[in-house]
């Protein structure tokens, strides 16, 4: 069985720190190698002058002969007209639908304006794949309402990577601190943690905001700049992921819409509480352990309880025995066995 895996070469890299390209590399990495199947990136390897990802992607493979694959996987939902794939089986992973299901949490900045199209184009054309892996129960119940055959839908979870599984060091007497990993979008609601925080009457405590400088970067360090106590990291090195979670007495990850959410998983693993809002549109599997805010003063008395109380230990070992469930090699294994079902059945 021979599949090709989509996508343009530079987001194969691990060091990118976004949920989207983890899922590439560690896709890629554990199915390379194996015996009974041979992968390879069939990608398009660079982006064409003045065009985006998006644009380049599906012009670079409009063409591409892959009839020579049993399966080609596009592990992103950029647009992909494939007109030379023969028998091949096209298998798509929905991430979620959100730009074309939730615009009002798209990007605004006249960038994204411009490509918020093109994204919300691979959403649809994702619509035409020969099966669909969905990354969780909420993009399973999107797809459909979309109108895409729920027989040609399989779920299969996000994951965290081994080293998340040891054991924490003691923690280190830097007063409580409150931390955010993941993209400064629109729709990861960063500003409600924000606002939250600064309702929270501890002084002696702290809340750093990791994540790339793009999108709302800006407007998010102006906010944080009202209170010394926040203060804006820029990207979590992959490399010291964990070490950052473990910096961390409590994690917010309040955003109003989340495919999956793979830095709740990960800081439930490392023994953190963590606070949601409640009224986002988050999946059941990543929310299962979290606490739910209603708004911003109920996420300050959350994290005033857990401040004087401590996280509830009970508690503490059931989310981090769950978030034992969810790992790459897991989704790997499942998604190989997804093919080779495919193939199987013509």
């Amino acid at each position: 069985m021979r599949v090709g895996l989509l996508g343009l070469k530079k987001e194969y890299d691990n060091t990118v720190g976004q949920g989207i390209q983890k899922y590439m590399y560690q896709m890629y990495s554990r199915l390379k190698g194996r015996k009974d199947v041979e992968v390879e990136v069939a990608e398009y390897n660079d982006t064409f002058p003045f065009m985006g990802s998006g644009i380049s992607f599906m012009l670079g493979n409009m063409f591409k002969d892959f009839s020579s694959y049993d399966i080609i996987h596009s592990l992103d939902q950029k647009p992909l007209l494939a007109l030379r794939k023969g028998n091949a089986k096209l298998v798509v992973t929905a991430h979620d639908f959100q730009p074309l299901l939730a615009p009002q949490y798209n990007d605004t900045g006249i960038k994204e304006i411009l490509w918020n199209p093109i994204i919300q184009l691979g959403m649809r054309l994702s619509l035409r794949a020969d099966h669909m892996i969905a990354r969780s129960k909420l993009t399973h119940r999107d797809a459909i309402r979309l109108g895409y055959d729920k027989n040609k839908i399989t779920i299969i979870n996000d994951g965290v990577d081994e080293r998340f599984f040891r054991k924490a060091a003691a923690k280190k007497g830097h007063g409580f601190r409150v931390g955010y990993i993941g993209a400064l979008r629109k729709r990861k609601n960063v500003e409600f943690a924000i606002e939250a925080f600064k309702r929270f009457g501890n002084r002696k405590a702290s809340f750093e905001i990791w994540g790339k400088k793009q999108f709302l970067y800006s407007k998010l360090e102006s906010m944080a700049s009202e209170d010394k106590r926040i203060r804006m990291m820029g990207l979590a090195p992959e490399q010291r992921l964990v070490e950052v979670y473990d910096s961390f007495d409590a994690f917010v990850f309040p955003s109003f819409y989340e495919g999956f959410g793979i830095p709740i998983i990960e800081a439930q693993a490392r023994g953190l509480p963590v606070i949601i809002y409640k009224h986002g549109k988050m999946t059941d599997e990543v929310k299962k352990y979290c606490f739910e805010a209603e708004d911003e003063d109920h996420m300050a008395q959350i994290l005033e309880d857990i401040s004087t109380n401590g996280y509830n230990d009970s508690r503490r070992k059931k989310a981090i025995e769950y978030a034992r469930g969810f790992t790459w090699q897991k989704e790997a294994d499942e998604t190989l066995a997804l093919y080779k079902k495919l193939v199987k059945n013509g």
